[in-house]
């Protein structure tokens, strides 16, 4: 059992958790063209909660209580430690404001109406306790004290809360036995995002990122106000519903090479990412929320549909090469459901052109 964590099952209020918004696949669908940033709007949560929740954060509490440290790490330092207690603080005030209804503090306690998980917040760490109130991974961003590979002192990964990551990790667990792997070795370093700015993570794996994007997510770091939060979204074709993908632990995946193969075992993977800039330590915090949905679900919702062949059709070419492993597949499936949908004029001459 984790630290300072109680799970009761009496605490669990059954009409708030049939009650919880189903519509996520609709209103966090795919965006025709991922940009840096969007400001988030009155209406926007920074944290959301959805029909998933319960099930996300027992699954999260599951992979923390096995392999804590697969999931929590973060360098040393009391300006790291004290950014982690303000992100806590940030994350309960806003569980417990907005979501009212769900979370409910009691003394040095926060209680989820939800899950029936109660944290004792002067025993717990400050990182189990947000693991566990909000279904989203966090990064902690600092300006770093040296130089990285540009030079400058840029902003570096300096404590991580990844339970549910799509292939990288914040340190590296490779540990396999004999025969030594040296190419699979350096592959899990190069996975290992902690201690490392934006410029190092992207650089070897990402190549268009230094090109189009370095300069102006750091700048966008510098220049972030606290009060202003920002959204991003991605979204990917996977071969597995597994939700946490930590590159050294084993995942099952299908062959998917067919329409018929993606429309009965295919997922769309999606992470609603956000950014806000905390007023005391300066840190910015970079937030995940990830979404599993059936390519058989987004089927029948004609405007996910719609927006997932728009999204697919306005795919930079550098972005395709990237993941040209699953899209190729991919691909012959959204040329299958194409008659599903009205043709986006815009959109498909993108396509002709890139072709």
């Amino acid at each position: 059992m984790l630290k300072g964590v109680t799970v009761l099952e009496d605490l669990k209020c059954r009409p708030h958790i049939d009650n919880l918004p189903k519509d996520h696949v609709t209103r966090y669908k795919a965006v025709p063209k991922t940009r840096i940033a969007t400001i988030m709007q009155k209406q926007d949560k920074w944290l959301i909660i959805g029909d998933d929740y319960p099930a996300q954060i027992t699954e999260r509490m599951r992979l923390l209580s096995e392999r804590p440290d697969y999931y929590l790490d973060h360098l040393p330092g009391s300006e790291i430690a004290a950014a982690e207690i303000e992100l806590r603080d940030a994350v309960v005030d806003y569980m417990t404001s907005t979501y009212s209804d769900y979370f409910y503090r009691n003394g040095n306690s926060v209680v989820c109406r939800l899950t029936g998980i109660s944290i004792r917040l002067n025993e717990a760490d400050p990182r189990v306790v947000v693991a566990l109130m909000a279904a989203e991974d966090f990064g902690i961003l600092l300006p770093s004290d040296k130089p990285d590979i540009t030079g400058e002192k840029n902003y570096r990964l300096s404590s991580g809360i990844l339970i549910q990551p799509s292939g990288w990790s914040l340190t590296s667990k490779f540990n396999i036995e004999a025969p030594y792997d040296e190419t699979a070795h350096q592959l899990s370093l190069d996975n290992a995002r902690l201690g490392k700015t934006s410029y190092e993570i992207h650089t070897s794996r990402v190549s268009h990122y230094a090109k189009h994007f370095a300069d102006k997510v750091e700048r966008f770091y510098r220049n972030m106000n606290p009060g202003v939060n920002f959204w991003r979204r991605n979204w990917g074709p996977y071969r597995t519903a597994q939700l946490s993908l930590h590159p050294d632990l084993p995942r099952a995946e299908k062959d998917l090479q067919t329409p018929e193969d993606w429309r009965s075992h295919g997922v769309i993977r999606s992470e609603h990412e956000g950014f806000m800039k905390l007023p005391g330590s300066k840190a910015v915090i970079f937030s995940i929320r990830t979404f599993l949905w059936k390519v058989s679900d987004i089927e029948k919702n004609k405007e996910a549909l719609e927006a997932l062949v728009t999204a697919y059709d306005n795919l930079s070419p550098e972005m395709y090469d990237y993941r040209r492993d699953r899209l190729d597949s991919f691909g012959r499936y959204i040329d299958s459901v194409r008659h599903r949908i009205a043709p986006v004029p815009w959109a498909e001459q993108d396509r002709l052109e890139q072709a």
